[in-house]
């Protein structure tokens, strides 16, 4: 009866459409297939599950950060993360504990190459934990905070 009803949801023309569009979500079809009429469909919306969790878990940790044309002079370099921070992902881009520890070090490193850090348009929520740190303030104070690009952008073509 199970084989029967695991029979019935087959298309191979879904396994065809996943193998040009995603490979991966084609490969966690065919583990579900193979699992559902061996082991149980238990078994099988389990596994495809937490194949799923691994990917978008694997998706998440891939952090970029993308060169963003502001208008900037060429001393400067605006760079955007392609995903959002927080701290599972961070330490595929800075090896660290917290996301503002992140930016501390960061910070720290590109000093050594005489490079100044400045934060613009930080969300709200992060702005308001960096304020208790001990080192946000004084950025802040020393011009290196903003509301937003364009004006980091402003401010550093005079």
């Amino acid at each position: 009866m199970v084989l029967v009803a695991v029979l019935g949801l087959i298309r191979p023309a879904e396994f065809a459409r996943l193998a040009r569009i995603n490979r991966p979500e084609l490969w966690i079809a065919l583990a579900t297939t193979v699992i559902g009429p061996t082991a149980g469909l238990l078994a099988a919306v389990a596994a495809g599950v937490v194949s799923t969790l691994v990917l978008v878990l694997h998706e998440l940790n891939k952090v970029r950060l993308t060169p963003v044309d502001a208008g900037a002079p060429s001393v400067l370099l605006v760079v955007r993360p392609s995903a959002g921070l927080y701290t599972a992902n961070i330490r595929a881009a800075q090896r660290s504990v917290t996301v503002l520890d992140a930016l501390r070090e960061l910070d720290r490193q590109l000093a050594g190459d005489g490079t100044q850090l400045w934060i613009a348009a930080l969300p709200e929520r992060a702005t308001a934990t960096a304020e208790r740190t001990r080192w946000f303030p004084q950025w802040r104070a020393a011009g290196r905070v903003w509301p937003d690009v364009h004006s980091a952008v402003i401010t550093s073509n005079r």
